[in-house]
């Protein structure tokens, strides 16, 4: 018999060992505990994992992340931990908070990627910290995603902002057509119209407020209009 026949016996030997062992009835799933949930539901988690009760612990170990990730897109990575004999342990990453939606009296919570992952079911912790969002359509929120179209656009005009004026305290609106606003503290319009000349828009907003800021005595402003090309237009009171 030659060196090769035996090693192709010797690795299937191997392999349907590592089957036959993963499928005994030797160190059965009893028992899983979830981590670091905010987002995701427990029933849900529990929907995958039911199946798996009662089975390898090793071949849970080695099915469970694909299936989580598959099904969970709230969810970055997995930690998984075995506790000898029959517990499993699941620590979820789950991904970040990025933005508030206010859409038909609801809150949606998403992450950068515009997965859904909140419908105002849930209290996270620093959500007042969130840049709020209003003006976006329902029908641009998918079961579990922003559509990519408002998503594009929301992306731009954050990481441009935060470019040009990293502190500013803001909230951004879409308005008639595909025009925005920023409403800054509150109660304070800033009216971008469109996202051309982005650039330019906030480069002359951030002039306009450091200058305002250095001002030793400050009139009330109305609101400032961005719409109008290579200017800054401020209304006061």
């Amino acid at each position: 018999m030659n060196k090769r026949l035996l090693i192709s016996l010797f690795l299937g030997a191997v392999f349907i060992g590592i089957l036959t062992f993963l499928n005994s009835q030797v160190l059965l799933l009893k028992n899983i505990s979830y981590h670091n949930r905010v987002f995701t539901s427990e029933a849900n988690l529990e929907a995958i994992t039911h199946s798996f009760q009662n089975r390898s612990l090793m071949y849970a170990r080695l099915r469970l992340p694909f299936l989580f990730l598959k099904q969970n897109p709230k969810i970055n990575s997995l930690n998984f931990k075995i506790n000898w004999p029959d517990s499993l342990e699941i620590t979820l990453n789950e991904k970040e908070p990025w933005l508030s939606f206010f859409v038909e009296n609801n809150t949606l919570i998403i992450s950068r990627d515009g997965t859904i992952l909140s419908r105002g079911q849930e209290s996270i912790a620093n959500s007042d910290q969130l840049t709020i969002i209003r003006g976006i359509d329902s029908s641009y929120f998918q079961s579990h995603t922003l559509k990519l179209d408002a998503l594009s656009d929301i992306l731009t005009l954050i990481d441009t902002l935060y470019v040009y004026l990293p502190d500013l305290d803001v909230q951004v609106e879409k308005t008639v057509g595909n025009h925005w606003m920023l409403l800054k503290d509150d109660i304070m319009p800033i009216y971008f119209g469109s996202l051309d000349r982005l650039d330019e828009k906030c480069e002359l907003l951030k002039s306009y407020l450091t200058t305002y800021s250095n001002q030793t005595r400050k009139k009330t402003i109305n609101y400032i209009d961005l719409r109008v090309r290579s200017k800054c237009i401020v209304a006061y009171e």
